[in-house]
């Protein structure tokens, strides 16, 4: 599974920025990991340094309740 940045995924956007996170939005079941199999399509997010490291699965639902947390501050005291 390999959709970041190769033209394959449905928005491929790629900018150099030494701490950043690579998305990537797939429809293929061979990229769902075993506990998403059948969720349709998910969001894959890595860490643009660590492309061989882990892979962070999201359903749609899971995406937008990410982003409105990033919106609204929820994670704001992590950093």
């Amino acid at each position: 599974m390999d959709n970041f940045g190769t033209g394959s995924g449905e928005n491929d956007q790629h900018t150099e920025v030494q701490e950043s996170v690579e998305v990537t939005v797939t429809n293929d079941p061979a990229d769902a990991p075993n506990h998403k199999a059948g969720s349709g399509r998910l969001i894959l997010m890595r860490d643009s340094k660590n492309p061989d490291g882990p892979v962070l699965a999201l359903t749609e639902a899971e995406w937008r309740a990410f982003i409105a947390g990033v919106k609204d501050g929820e994670f704001d005291d992590l950093g």
